[in-house]
């Protein structure tokens, strides 16, 4: 018998299962046929948790439910899950009551994502290893991906350009002997199969993108700047994805991208004034995008990234690469991850909560901001942060404002 309020409303679905998740005993699936759709479904027993955790991503199943009737948010500015689902293009949410595996068979791709998922399950260290090599969090402990948001820093705990970057950079190391044209095929060739994998993650969408047309503008010489390549490849992601502009990931990596190619002649001086540098201005650009989705800043992230961006970059994410090469390290990822988790919650944190901001707000902060950065008079860099000041005044102010 199927639960339902209006037999009308019971549907059935057949299609891939391209994303899927276990909480409890809550099942969640992403699943891709004629439509895009959510899928719940709540597992009775033990035995059925052990089957359907051994799902594998790329099969056919048929599901039976009901649609489920969507409202948009009833307090402003709060989470908006209609929104978000549209933004994502998925078509409907569907409570399941059955469900029905129609091929079991999965095509090369996803056989090879489904070894290496199945693979980073056996290592003790999985919860980072899944955030740094597949892009997921389910693996991390509830509130340690809370306490690093609230320290600012959340942004490295993501695959970013920079990791990338580094990834780009180790092929190249490894293919050294083999002709530039044939070398740069493979590691594109890499990168798509490596967007797949992590579920064409908005950063990882980008930095494919971008070392492509890098790539290109180098072998046809179309004397393109790397800024030029920038701007065309979030052109292109948009054209094909419009919905990808309303994505935290896109809007961060490509606006932090922006600044540090736009101003890198400004990071120069030893190693931690680099790192300040590359800290403040990424700060600095994304504040607008941080505030409005997020109601407040840590004001010492600044100083939080010199501690974690290091140890990310040329610790932890290197280590991470190693450890899926060489299983033994296994135990020293563990160690370091677990210290770290226990060091970050005395970290310092001096979160200011900011009232959302309008699209005037914006763009008077964006047109402050360059010119700051144009002409490195103090005045402008004032301005900015009395604009903000402004902004939390105002509530203070205007008793209309609170509830």
């Amino acid at each position: 018998q199927f639960v339902t309020i209006n037999k009308k409303d019971i549907n059935e679905f057949a299609g891939t299962i391209t994303s899927k998740k276990i909480d409890g005993n809550k099942l969640t699936m992403i699943i891709k046929g004629k439509y895009k759709v959510r899928v719940d479904y709540y597992i009775k027993d033990e035995k059925e948790l052990e089957f359907l955790d051994n799902l594998d991503l790329g099969i056919k199943i048929q599901i039976k439910g009901s649609k489920q009737e969507l409202t948009n948010n009833t307090i402003p500015n709060t989470f908006n899950y209609k929104k978000y689902l549209k933004n994502s293009l998925i078509d409907y949410v569907i409570l399941a009551d059955k469900y029905k595996i129609i091929n079991k068979k999965t095509n090369i791709l996803y056989k090879l994502k489904n070894s290496f998922i199945n693979y980073i399950k056996q290592f003790k260290s999985k919860n980072y290893l899944s955030t740094f090599m597949i892009g997921s969090k389910d693996y991390l402990a509830d509130g340690v991906y809370e306490q690093y948001q609230s320290l600012g820093v959340s942004h490295i705990f993501a695959i970013s350009g920079m990791h990338i970057s580094m990834l780009t950079l180790i092929l190249f190391k490894l293919l050294s002997k083999i002709k530039e044209r044939k070398r740069y095929i493979i590691v594109i060739s890499f990168l798509i199969v490596y967007m797949f994998i992590t579920d064409y993650q908005a950063s990882v969408l980008r930095s494919t993108i971008l070392f492509i047309m890098l790539y290109l503008n180098k072998r046809f010489d179309f004397n393109m700047t790397t800024l030029q390549c920038l701007y065309l490849t979030i052109i292109l992601i948009l054209l094909r994805l419009p919905n990808m502009i309303y994505n935290i990931g896109f809007l961060y990596s490509s606006i932090i991208s922006f600044s540090l190619i736009k101003y890198r002649h400004l990071i120069k001086g030893n190693y931690i004034i680099k790192c300040l540098k590359i800290s403040l201005i990424a700060f600095l650009f994304s504040l607008p995008i941080t505030i409005n989705n997020n109601f407040e800043v840590n004001i010492l992230s600044i100083i939080n990234n010199l501690f974690f961006v290091p140890l990310i970059s040329f610790i932890i994410y290197p280590l991470s690469l190693l450890t899926i090469i060489i299983k033994p390290l296994d135990i020293i990822l563990y160690t370091i991850t677990n210290i770290l988790e226990n060091v970050s919650p005395y970290l310092p944190v001096c979160n200011s909560v900011v009232p959302k901001l309008n699209i005037v707000t914006i763009i008077l902060y964006y047109i402050l901001l360059f010119l700051f950065f144009s002409s490195y008079r103090k005045i402008y860099l004032i301005s900015l942060v009395l604009l903000i000041l402004l902004i939390k005044l105002l509530v203070i102010l205007d008793d209309n404002l609170y509830v």
